[in-house]
């Protein structure tokens, strides 16, 4: 599921998935960027990315980030 809502000049955007999961620690491979990239792509707006993660149980991602009046990010 995808969900984005906004309160009091925040935003949050949750991507939840009851697929595989992984290992969050020493999560970050070689050969693959996909968590490094979201990170550096929340710093670049200033947001706070989270992740977690359980083997069997699936993964949420979270970014919290300031937004205008109309939920847009600033």
């Amino acid at each position: 599921s995808v969900t984005w809502t906004v309160a009091d000049g925040f935003g949050r955007l949750t991507v939840t998935d009851d697929g595989r999961g992984f290992e969050t620690r020493g999560s970050v491979r070689e050969n693959s960027y996909g968590l490094v990239g979201m990170r550096e792509r929340a710093d670049a707006i200033g947001a706070q990315l989270a992740i977690s993660s359980t083997p069997g149980a699936g993964t949420t991602i979270t970014v919290n980030t300031v937004t205008d009046r109309q939920g847009a990010t600033t």
